[in-house]
């Protein structure tokens, strides 16, 4: 015991140079592994500059690229004229991992390290907001629908126009109509409180109108390529909006019954169905709305009204017999 207190009073003594050490062999090991990994991984050096664009060519995740061979770069520009990207595109197509690598991109970027893209030149930002994924808060009272509009009002509230905003699927705890409404009006609200950099991943394609009606607002899409057998993803991000969801071929792939996949399609043709358009009025149909609108109501006695009604209804038995 007597060797332990004397050991431990020695170290109370160089306790100073302990910490100090330990702070500097922390961060020679913080650099010389973000060192390492831009060796063997190919990572450039970015270009972090007082400006507001964001440029990188042939971006990757740091993480999943690990996991995936052949995997698709893609391409990343947000400026001052187009700062809030839409991107649309099935699930499982990449529009999460496409909109996580660019704030990973840009983070790395801050921090000093390499990142990994062919080339890469990163404004300055002051912040990285993101709103990605769901879930509930059961002992706080806090429904997953609530819990994210939460997320984004803090956003909002903290957000400059230095900052990158990551949103993925925002809306999607409520109804569709709601849900749409909500993410339309979020866009124009970022449009005109600031301008913040903005990636936003949606199922929500009439989320896609407001390019050329909103400042800023550029759409993309993850491509697919369909065929015979359903669709293939190609992981590349292309200006415009998708198509559609693919939702129905997605669950295909995951094993649904053929018979439920089969029904789903019968639904959702039916719901893709243009409205038919109400049928035009017919001649008599014509002349009776005519014939109502001549009336002067505020000048007609309770006789006169007895007489014109009856000659509605004349005009009615008339049509009905014809």
């Amino acid at each position: 015991y007597q060797i332990f207190t004397r050991l431990r009073e020695r170290i109370v003594e160089e306790l100073s140079r302990i910490a100090t050490n330990a702070r500097l062999v922390g961060e020679v090991d913080y650099v010389q592994s973000l060192a390492e990994v831009a060796y063997r991984k190919g990572w450039v050096k970015p270009e972090v500059h007082e400006g507001y664009d964001i440029e990188i060519e042939k971006g990757r995740h740091p993480v999943i690229e690990e996991f995936r061979d052949n995997y698709v770069s893609n391409d990343t520009k947000l400026t001052q004229e187009e700062f809030i990207h839409i991107v649309t595109g099935p699930n499982m197509a990449g529009k999460s991992s496409y909109i996580r690598q660019t704030a990973l991109i840009t983070l790395l970027a801050h921090m000093g390290s390499f990142v990994p893209a062919d080339r890469a030149k990163v404004g300055n930002i002051d912040a990285i907001f993101t709103r990605i994924g769901s879930g509930d808060l059961l002992s706080m009272g806090v429904s997953t629908f609530m819990n994210e509009m939460l997320d984004v009002a803090s956003i909002l509230g903290n957000a400059t126009r230095r900052s990158l905003i990551i949103l993925d699927e925002v809306g999607r705890g409520t109804s569709t109509y709601d849900g749409i409404a909500i993410t339309k009006a979020l866009v124009e609200y970022i449009s005109s409180h600031g301008g913040a950099k903005t990636l936003l991943a949606t199922h929500f394609l009439e989320i896609t109108r407001l390019e050329g009606r909103v400042r800023g607002v550029k759409n993309y899409h993850m491509a697919v390529k369909k065929d015979s057998g359903g669709i293939v993803f190609l992981y590349t991000l292309v200006p415009g909006k998708a198509e559609g969801s693919f939702g129905v071929e997605v669950a295909r792939m995951a094993g649904l019954p053929e018979e439920l996949m089969e029904r789903a399609m019968e639904i959702l043709r039916s719901l893709e169905e243009p409205a038919p358009k109400p049928a035009s009025p017919s001649g008599g149909c014509k002349e009776l709305v005519r014939y109502i609108l001549s009336i002067d109501i505020a000048n007609t006695t309770p006789l006169q009204a007895l007489l014109k009604l009856a000659e509605l209804k004349e005009i009615a038995e008339r049509f009905g017999r014809s």
